[in-house]
């Protein structure tokens, strides 16, 4: 066994025992009887980094398992004001639960509280709604708790600094959308607002609009009622969903029906696109077909696009919010499709228990829009290795593997993990979505297609709507491979940076056999030593056919028979995978 994962080992055993008799001692992100703990997000032992200090982001001790959300709201969408009624169904986790604490962060004005259908004792600090229970609930004891309230949401700009969208976007009185992730559900109503705590039954959305204007949310429309001059739309989702998924967007809509093998495909348009949006989603229903053969079948009840002002596009669960300058015509954008799309399975099927590890979704996600390209214009267009940059379409992905210095000249950039939530770290684009995408593509070249997408298929079935870490992910794909990935994944996801290699070569006779004698180093400034398989043409002209070659260590020297020449050249490492590294010159 590697010493860090003996390292691993040990840390995963001391630290719940050292936060158990010192309680104030360790920073959990929740108690030890919460579904998902501040150690379990970082066990693999090589984020620990994240546990020094205070953290950044203060968690709710998690006392109880939200069962569901009913959200009923009434928006002034001229002012921005809410209106709104929200039940939590949830169950007690706890012996003699006596207060309830959910986030809700804003300057509120809080009419009502309900515990069971019963007035109950509130606090509101701003940041923390508390519940009293009046007497002790006791552990397994099913309750729902109902606020009444109003007010205009607000945004984490300065409180968590993770994103710039607002909460709620209002334009004219016309249209209006909700921006949850990653921490903003918060900010519109009551909830525990965390991706490890999915209300494992779903949502209902109801909301009140000017007649002449439709509503969207998650999951099916079950009703529609009329009533004065404003239209009521419910909607019933049964699915498990984390609060920043939930969706609410409010416009003058018209919708484009579709089927697939019985599962709806309902994408809500404004009228001027809707002629372009028909010819934009003709492959959609073969898009899902073609992934829900790599990763099993479409994980809920129906999917569809419903059109946005502004982005950013988001993968808002069965709706995908899709931007309208997207809408083109010409199926320019399939790329972004495809990402928002494989969410479905990779972050809202399967999700990640802490948003310290979004690499796992947003990489997979941004990897499947060159799956996509590579299903359409097939292997001649790829060939194992990476994608020929000529074939129109692939621009979104190509620009990472076209572009192997991702830091921007930086040394040392920040790894794909992150150990904070800070904007400038959780959505980094070239780490969190490229150079994740790539690391995917490496272990791909590494593992083979075979047992690479076994292991993928295997990890959602595994998972299926519950919760993940990159401690997962290594698990299942070292059980599919037979391999030890301790040291790939402490070097390529847990540290930053890439390798800079240095290849040079002699050549002597042996035998009547001229032979290659190549040495490769990792001649990066920091420390980190990146284990990959490269290509090395031994001779530098691909007369000798190009072998695979495993490098692990800081110098890696091996011999390779060669044909002759009349003049012969300095070794190469064939730019394949190529994605994250540089070469510079060593003969």
């Amino acid at each position: 066994m590697k010493r860090s994962c003996l390292i691993t080992g040990f840390l995963s055993f001391i630290f719940p025992v050292v936060s158990y008799l010192f309680p104030g001692s360790y920073n959990a992100k929740a108690d030890p009887g919460s579904k998902i703990s501040y150690l379990d997000s970082c066990k693999s032992g090589f984020a620990s980094d994240a546990a020094d200090g205070e953290p950044l982001y203060v968690f709710l001790q998690h006392r109880f398992d939200v069962r569901k959300y009913i959200i009923n709201l009434k928006p002034n969408l001229d002012t921005g004001l809410i209106r709104a009624t929200v039940t939590i169904e949830a169950i007690s986790k706890k012996r003699n639960l006596d207060t309830i604490k959910f986030n809700f962060v804003g300057d509120w004005t809080i009419k009502k509280v309900l515990l069971s259908g019963k007035p109950a004792q509130w606090e509101h600090d701003g940041k923390v709604l508390s519940v009293k229970t009046g007497k002790s609930l006791a552990k397994g004891d099913g309750f729902d708790v109902t606020v009444k309230y109003k007010g205009v949401p607000g945004d984490d700009h300065d409180y968590y600094h993770t994103t710039k969208v607002p909460t709620f976007r209002v334009i004219d009185g016309q249209y209006a959308r909700t921006h949850f992730e990653p921490f903003q559900a918060r900010y519109f109503f009551p909830c525990f607002d965390e991706p490890s705590d999915k209300a494992e039954e779903g949502c209902e959305v109801i909301v009140t609009v000017p007649k002449d204007l439709t509503a969207v949310s998650n999951g099916l429309l079950v009703s529609t009622k009329e009533k004065g001059k404003n239209k009521i739309f419910r909607y019933s989702h049964k699915y498990p969903i984390a609060t920043y998924l939930i969706g609410i967007t409010i416009g003058q809509y018209v919708t484009i029906e579709d089927e697939l093998n019985g599962l709806p495909l309902i994408h809500h348009v404004f009228p001027e696109y809707k002629e372009k949006a028909v010819r934009d989603f003709e492959r959609f229903p073969e898009m899902i077909e073609y992934f829900s053969g790599l990763f099993g079948p479409y994980p809920f009840e129906k999917i569809g696009f419903v059109l946005v002002e502004r982005g950013p596009s988001m993968e808002q669960q069965t709706i995908i919010y899709w931007v309208k300058k997207a809408i083109r015509g010409d199926k320019e954008w399939e790329d972004g499709m495809a990402h928002e799309l494989a969410h479905h399975w990779w972050g809202n099927a399967v999700t990640v228990s802490d948003f310290r590890d979004i690499w796992i979704k947003e990489g997979f996600a941004t990897y499947c829009e060159a799956l996509w390209y590579q299903y359409l214009y097939g292997d001649k267009n790829y060939d194992g290795r990476g994608f020929k940059d000529n074939v129109k379409g692939i621009r979104s992905f190509y620009f990472w593997m076209r572009n192997r210095d991702l830091e921007s000249g930086n040394p040392e950039p920040p790894p794909v993990y992150c150990p904070d939530y800070q904007s400038s770290t959780l959505y980094r684009w070239y780490i969190t979505y490229g150079k994740a995408a790539l690391i995917y593509h490496m272990l791909r070249w590494e593992l083979g297609d075979d047992v690479f997408f076994e292991a993928m298929k295997k990890f959602i079935s595994e998972h299926l709507h519950g919760y993940v870490t990159t401690a997962d992910l290594r698990e299942t794909l070292e059980s599919v491979s037979s391999k030890d990935l301790c040291d790939y994944f402490q070097s390529w996801v847990y540290s930053p940076g890439h390798p800079v290699f240095r290849i040079s070569n002699t050549y002597k006779t042996v035998d009547g056999q001229l032979r290659a004698v190549i040495t490769v180093e990792q001649v990066q400034e920091f420390d980190t030593v990146f284990p990959m398989t490269l290509l090395i043409d031994p001779d530098g002209k691909g007369k000798t056919p190009a072998q695979r070659r495993y490098i692990s260590s800081r110098s890696t020297k091996f011999k390779m028979d060669v044909r002759e020449h009349k003049k012969q050249r300095p070794a190469e490492i064939v730019d394949v995978p190529g994605l994250l590294m540089k070469v510079v010159s060593g003969n």
